[in-house]
């Protein structure tokens, strides 16, 4: 049976590995989303169970409540990073520069692209190694 929380962070699940990840690691990180996500399936019961049988009721929630506040303090202390590096991503459009938003005291480049004079374009050669353009009739031999 699936808690609310879980049904809320199941949906969410993709989404926020995608915005967190770099683009050319997001396999990587869905891979060990997805590997601790099973994890804790897996022992969590495991786990719970055992503290169960061992020491209590009184013990398997005071686990589950210092558990819970670990995590919340850990998930705080990392936020303020995370928002740093999602409103970051904002800024940093890939492939090129030229979509990228100028940011707080920094101008945007122009791109500024050379025009060509007719006196600097040439036509490229036509003749391969050892051809010439003169007639057959006109060559010395």
């Amino acid at each position: 049976m699936w808690t609310l929380g879980e049904i809320g962070i199941a949906v969410m699940f993709g989404a926020t590995f995608a915005d967190l990840a770099p683009a050319d690691l997001r396999g990587r990180y869905m891979g060990v989303a997805s590997t601790t996500w099973s994890l804790g399936a897996v022992l969590g019961p495991l786990l719970g169970a055992a503290l169960l049988d061992h020491a209590g009721r009184t013990a398997l929630w005071a686990a589950c409540s210092a558990t819970g506040l670990a995590l919340f303090a850990a998930q705080e202390a990392v936020a303020p990073a995370l928002r740093r590096r999602i409103s970051a991503a904002a800024y940093d459009v890939r492939p090129t520069d030229a979509a990228r938003p100028a940011r707080p005291n920094q101008p945007r480049q122009a791109h500024v692209r050379s025009e060509l004079t007719p006196e600097s374009q040439t036509d490229p050669p036509t003749t391969m190694k050892g051809e010439t353009d003169e007639p057959a009739e006109d060559r010395v031999t």
